[in-house]
C-alpha cells in the first residue's frame, strides 16, 4: 500500500470516528454503555464543527477534491448572508444528500481547501 492509499485510508477512518462520536453524542444525550462518569470527565463531549477537517494531508493527495461520503467532487457554494442576517464567505461543500434526505455537511480537508480557494 502506498503512502496515498494510507492517507486517504486514515482519513476515512478519522471521518467514521467523527460521525460516531457526534452520534454518540447527540441532542446531548450520552449513549447507554457510556464510560463511568469518573472516565467521561477525562473527555469532553464532542461538538461538530463547521471548520474544514484539519488532517494533515497533502493537498496532491488523491481522493481529496470529492466528498468520501458520496464519490462526488466538491462544489463552492457562494458568499452570502445567513438566515439570521450574518454574512459568510464563499465555501466548498459536497452537493450529495444523506440516507435521511438531509443535505451531507462535509467539507474538505484543510490542506485541500487551502490549496483550492473558493471565490465564487
Amino acid at each position: 500500500m502506498n503512502e496515498a492509499k494510507v492517507a486517504a485510508a486514515l482519513n476515512t477512518i478519522s471521518m467514521a470516528f467523527g460521525e460516531l462520536a457526534e452520534a454518540m453524542t447527540q441532542n446531548g444525550t450520552a449513549p447507554v454503555s457510556a464510560a463511568p462518569s469518573a472516565l467521561a470527565d477525562d473527555f469532553p463531549p464532542f461538538t461538530p464543527t463547521d471548520e474544514y477537517e484539519a488532517l494533515p494531508l497533502a493537498a496532491d493527495t488523491p481522493g481529496l477534491g470529492r466528498c468520501p461520503s458520496h464519490n462526488k467532487p466538491w462544489t463552492v457554494k457562494a458568499a452570502g448572508v445567513s438566515k439570521a442576517g450574518k454574512p459568510y464567505n464563499a465555501f466548498w461543500k459536497c452537493d450529495g444528500k444523506d440516507p435521511d434526505g438531509t443535505f451531507c455537511n462535509r467539507k474538505p480537508v484543510k490542506s485541500w481547501a487551502d490549496a483550492h480557494p473558493a471565490a465564487a
